[in-house]
């Protein structure tokens, strides 16, 4: 009795969730061929949404921080660090593209929809800087040893 309601359950599903759509209003000899037009209206430029902090954004030499771009088209980007700064990472929608930046320029693929560029940055440590920072560890390591030393001298018995 299981198996048959089982099976009855199959089928039914089977029937229930598969259905078949016709098409109304077949057309005829005697009805003329109706012309359907579809339309749609595609924007000619599309959005570059900059989010980017010490670094300026060029196409063709105009900085911003949003651009309109013709769909279809190949834009160079340059990005500019500010002084001191330099680029860690860059995201287009969220895609890490940083290995396509060259000598600070980006060209991105023909354009087909709107676009949110992320750029992120990190200030340039000062090698001079790390250079004295390891010469007063290496001082301040001799004085306490020196300490140390002195502190361990032998006593005239």
């Amino acid at each position: 009795m299981k198996k048959i309601a089982a099976l009855l359950l199959c089928v039914f599903l089977l029937l229930a969730c598969s259905m078949t759509v016709y098409a109304t209003g077949e057309l005829t000899e005697k009805e003329p061929e109706e012309t359907v037009n579809v339309t749609t209206t595609v924007p000619d430029g599309l959005a570059l949404k900059v989010m980017a902090t010490n670094v300026q954004i060029c196409i063709d030499g105009i900085a911003s921080e949003s651009f309109i771009i013709t769909r279809q088209d190949t834009p160079t980007l340059e990005l500019i660090p500010a002084e001191d700064f330099y680029i860690q990472a860059v995201y287009i929608n969220g895609e890490d593209v940083t290995r396509r930046v060259k000598d600070g320029c980006l060209t991105l693929d023909p354009v087909f929809e709107d676009l949110e560029l992320v750029v992120l940055t990190q200030p340039v440590v000062c090698s001079h800087l790390l250079y004295w920072i390891a010469i007063a560890v290496l001082a301040a390591a001799v004085v306490v040893l020196g300490i140390l030393l002195i502190r361990r001298k032998p006593t005239k018995a």
